[in-house]
């Protein structure tokens, strides 16, 4: 009886210190930016005022947060607004200047409350409510135009802008002709002998016609069973010369639903760069295969992929041909492949499907209302003004990963053309950093109309990267911290880039974290804090593992701050298996309120490369159906039909063009497009304006124009 009564006044002080809770609200959502946020305690309802976590809420909105536990105050910044808040106390304090609250914030299951509209508002945003849906909807005032670059972006499509007019990237059977089989370079004998390695079992076994290979497991990497030509290349091309891939296979047993891969790949043996990287779907009959592609120069290891399931492959009359620069690439033959999931148009026209489904999110998410208003210079409202309206530039990031800061001014073009962010790599080794030469690209991007550049990798914890003298000190906690702070504070202070990748591959590389655990990730991040520069964690490979999870809720239950998540997208066995694997990840990532940054795409720059080119268009619409995602960036400069699919996607379906409207006797007009920056023409009374304008996810966009 006691412990019932004690519990009993337990909640009678809980509610009494807040007042009246209301039940009747039910759960109420936060609507943040566009973006439906969530936190570990949810909004609640007192006296007609929602109160939400009090670090929840300022973070999401971008503030510094401080917790002064002997007074019970709540201190936080942004843009140099000043917010004090105690709990009990409905006075509050802006920039010093007093303010009587409604409702005072408070203590409830172990978290502070504050009241949302209050601090949003002091922090410059509307606050709504929506009463139908019960839902506080947070906007921000509209985004500025920085700057007048107008890039020289796609106008000329051989599709249509309907979602579901598709190029369709299905099977067809082809022949390599008499005239291109000259001697080949590489023969089933060749391949029969290659370099066979099976890190979970298996074995490559040859009968002089056929070609038999087990997998008996894998791994997350596809390379967990390859064969291995390198080097078999040498002094047998000259670069540019186009290959023909040929040959004849089947499934046997394992595979996904009936069908096995395989992946052909040629590269460069120090800097990987791959000439070909082509995907094949093996299906139970026997079934011709023929691939034509450009070799770049010094590319001389080949190998074949094995690792994607558990799977027996039987492969014939494997060979690869140079036809040097007899004939072009679209003069040869090629046979293309046939995912479902990604290269078929069918299930993307199918209603009800999840392919479809992502169509209709997309469209919800990455399109808006926008309002133009019409006046007079007295105020009076025009009518039948006539608003013009033509979107020159995403408001998200377009991206593009460069490794060397050397362009042709053909890859100039294709950059300034097809993008407005990028990933500079090239002179950000630690052994070799040249904050020079990366600020020398920055400059050279901007000036091409790049918007954003975000400079990677900052730290990447394995050998390969980190000092000698660091990691053979690795376990000297206190050396560590001071070598990494000083990397760190150079490279930030140094580096004039947007956006920096603090920390990258944190699922694989952990050379430092092995010895000293996980407490120096949170050192890093504090390092980067300090400077007041935006950071992000990145892993490229297996982002969709749980354990990429666990890092980030390791970072911020530590106190980390940590702008953004970044996400890789390959094609690899788990991409595969689940075909919905990557809208899962994302989906599992949006609890943590933070920006999401999509920080390769494989796309392959390779001419000929389908496979590439469906990869991309799935991965991109997985990506900006998810509002959380601020911005895509591809693995490299596409090829041909990569390059066709991307500007397809982003600048023919996901672009607005040729809007006409008028307003209405209020002088309003309203239409809807896709989030981004606008030239905008208003005419009225016999004279005509133009403006520019942008109108971004999560922001109030309203746009009012006086006709003198």
């Amino acid at each position: 009886m006691k412990k019932v009564l004690v519990l009993f006044l337990t909640l009678v002080l809980c509610i009494s210190s807040f007042g009246m809770v209301s039940a009747s609200e039910g759960k109420i959502g936060i609507d943040i930016y566009g973006k439906e946020v969530t936190f570990d305690v949810m909004p609640v309802n007192i006296n007609g005022r929602v109160l939400v976590p009090l670090r929840g809420i300022f973070e999401t909105l971008g503030a510094k947060v401080a917790w002064d536990d002997a007074t019970k105050t709540v201190l936080a910044s942004r843009n140099g607004t000043n917010i004090k808040l105690t709990i009990d106390s409905k006075t509050a304090y802006i920039n010093d200047k007093e303010i009587t609250l409604d409702v005072a914030p408070g203590i409830m299951n172990s978290r502070t409350l504050v009241p949302v509209r209050f601090v949003s508002e002091a922090l410059g945003e509307k606050v709504d409510w929506i009463d139908s849906t019960k839902t506080v909807v947070i906007v921000s005032k509209d985004r500025e135009i920085k700057g007048d670059i107008h890039r020289n972006v796609p106008s000329a499509f051989t599709l249509s802008s309907d979602y579901t007019d598709m190029k369709d990237y299905t099977v067809k059977e082809v022949e390599v002709p008499e005239s291109m089989r000259n001697t080949p370079v590489i023969t089933p004998e060749d391949l029969a002998n290659a370099a066979f390695t099976f890190e979970k079992g298996g074995n490559a076994e040859s009968d002089g016609n056929v070609l038999k290979v087990t997998v008996d497991g894998v791994t997350g990497s596809t390379t967990c069973a390859i064969g291995r030509l390198n080097g078999f290349l040498k002094d047998k091309y000259d670069a540019k010369d186009r290959f023909i891939i040929s040959f004849s296979a089947r499934l046997i047993s394992g595979g996904k639903e009936g069908v096995g891969n395989i992946q052909v790949q040629q590269e460069h043996p120090q800097t990987y760069a791959k000439s070909v990287f082509q995907l094949f779907e093996i299906v139970p009959e026997w079934k011709n295969y023929v691939f034509p592609y450009e070799a770049a120069a010094d590319a001389i290891d080949f190998a074949v992929r094995f690792g994607f399931f558990k799977q027996t492959i039987e492969i014939k009359d494997f060979y690869v041909y140079n036809v040097k620069k007899d004939y072009t690439l679209s003069e040869i033959p090629s046979t293309t492949n046939d995912y479902s999931f990604w290269s078929n148009v069918e299930p993307w026209e199918t209603e009800g499907s999840w392919q479809s489904d992502m169509i209709k999110t997309v469209d919800k998410v990455r399109k808006g209302d926008f309002k133009v208003i019409v006046k007079d210079k007295e105020g009076n409202p025009l009518k039948d003004a006539k608003i013009e309206a033509d979107m020159f530039e995403h408001d998200f990031d377009l991206g593009v990963n460069l490794k060397s800061a050397d362009l042709t001014d053909e890859e100039k073009a294709k950059v300034s053309k097809y993008f407005n962010a990028a990933i500079v790599k090239d002179g950000m080794d630690w052994t070799t950093f040249d904050a020079q030469k990366v600020n020398a690209q920055i400059d050279a991007l901007k000036a091409l109309g790049i918007k954003k550049v975000v400079a990677s990798p900052v730290i990447r914890d394995n050998k390969s990267f980190i000092p000698s003298s660091l990691y053979d000190a690795r376990e000297d906690k206190e050396q560590v911290k001071a070598v990494t702070k000083e990397r760190i504070e150079t490279v930030l202070k140094n580096v004039n880039a947007d956006e920096f990748i603090l920390t990258d591959d944190v699922l694989m590389s952990s050379a430092i974290r092995n010895k000293l655990g996980n407490s120096p990730l949170v050192d890093w991040y504090s390092y980067a804090e300090a400077l007041d520069k935006k950071v992000m964690i990145n892993q490229n490979f297996l982002a969709s593992r749980p354990s990429y999870n666990q890092y980030i809720d390791y970072l911020l239950s530590n106190g980390a701050k940590v702008d953004a998540i970044g996400i890789g997208m390959e094609i690899n066995a788990e991409t595969l298996i689940d075909t919905q694997r990557t809208v899962h990840m994302y989906d599992n990532l949006k609890k943590y309120n933070k920006d999401m940054v999509v920080t390769s795409i494989a796309c392959s720059s390779v001419s000929g490369d389908t496979t590439g080119a469906a990869f991309l268009r799935y991965s991109v619409y997985s990506a900006l159906m998810n509002p959380f995602v601020k911005g895509i960036y591809l693995e490299a400069i596409p090829g041909a039909y990569a390059e066709e699919e991307f500007a397809d996607l982003m600048y023919n379906k996901f672009w607005t063009k040729g809007v006409s409207v008028n307003t209405d006797a209020e002088g309003t007009a309203v239409f809807n497009g896709f989030f981004g920056d606008y030239d905008i023409r208003v005419t009225a009374n016999g004279k005509e304006m133009k403006v520019t304008k942008a109108f971004s996810m999560g922001c109030e966009n309203v746009l009012e124009i006086v006709v003198e």
